[in-house]
Formats: structure tokens, sequence, C-alpha cells
């Protein structure tokens, strides 16, 4: 799955409420993603509680216990 907020709509909070109910949708299962290193969405999934398995030139891998 991927998931984008348009630039027009982002710092409103979408992407938080958006990556919530992913959270409440796995449910007790742990949740992965990559995110590029320079992507300003790093920061929120750190707030909501992913930390950083690994990297590579581009990427963070991260995880999340939801």
């Amino acid at each position: 799955m991927q998931i984008q907020i348009h630039p027009d709509f982002q710092g409103q909070g979408l992407g938080k409420k958006v990556m919530q109910q992913v959270l409440t949708k796995a449910k007790n299962k742990a949740v992965e993603l990559t995110v590029l290193k320079d992507n300003p969405a790093l920061k929120l999934y750190q707030r909501l509680g992913f930390i950083i398995t690994g990297e590579d030139e581009f990427e963070y891998h991260m995880q999340v216990n939801s």
C-alpha cells in the first residue's frame, strides 16, 4: 500500500488521521513502512511511535506495533 497526501492538503493533519486509521485497523499487529530519508513525513511516523529498524542509501525502514 502506498499512502500520499496531495501537497495542497499537507500540513492539515490528514496524514496523521490516515495513519491512525491504518494502525487501528491493524489491531495488535506490527506495521512496517519505508520512507525516504528526506521525507517530512518521517517526523509524523516517529510521533506515531514508529522506530527505525534499518536503512539503505535512500530510505529508512520503520516499524510500530499497533
